[in-house]
């Protein structure tokens, strides 16, 4: 739990105090997402990017210089992932995809999955700002372009008609920083198991 927590409280410091004073919510209700009971009535203690401390409200003490929530009927739970996202579209979808980036920590979603697209320059340019603080938004972990037979179906993907094609493709996603590889294709030709 504390780590899904302190991934999303670390965008929430940082809309504070830019971690500058340790960030304490009292009177929440904590879900940790095991299927546990709620754990109403408690105190979180962050300090710059981690959880320091979880407790009853009233049982310990806040430390100086915090910054106090009173978050009396509110709920925290652990970060969520959305696990098949699409950063795509175009040049003319670039703000649009640009303004989804704050929408998904406004909604608690703290990491999503890039399932590739035609944007992978900016996608892994916002992943680096992210990364180092100075853009708003998700964890992004991502394919870049997707790789596809060889009359491709999405724009921007990789044109791939035989195995040395398809070492080409792999060995660019790896090198412009791709996570993993998306193959898009449903006319891929088998190959049989061994017996």
């Amino acid at each position: 739990m504390r780590n899904g927590l302190s991934i999303f409280l670390f965008f929430l410091s940082a809309a504070f105090a830019a971690h500058s004073a340790p960030l304490v919510f009292t009177h929440i209700t904590i879900i940790d997402a095991t299927g546990q009971p709620a754990l109403p009535d408690r105190t979180v203690v962050v300090v710059d990017d981690r959880i320091q401390a979880i407790g009853i409200t009233g049982k310990f003490r806040a430390p100086r210089h915090a910054k106090i929530v009173n978050a009396a009927g509110k709920f925290m739970i652990p970060g969520l992932w959305d696990m098949h996202a699409h950063l795509r579209g175009g040049q003319n979808l670039i703000a649009d995809n640009e303004s989804s980036l704050t929408m998904f920590v406004a909604n608690g979603v703290v990491g999503v999955r890039d399932m590739g697209g035609d944007l992978a320059s900016t996608v892994f340019k916002w992943r680096s700002e992210i990364a180092t603080g100075t853009r708003l938004g998700p964890r992004i972990v991502s394919a870049g372009r997707k790789i596809e037979d060889s009359v491709p179906f999405w724009e921007g993907s990789y044109a791939v008609g035989d195995p040395d094609s398809a070492r080409r493709a792999v060995r660019e996603l790896k090198s412009i920083g791709a996570d993993f590889v998306k193959i898009y294709s449903t006319s891929f030709p088998t190959t049989p198991s061994p017996p």
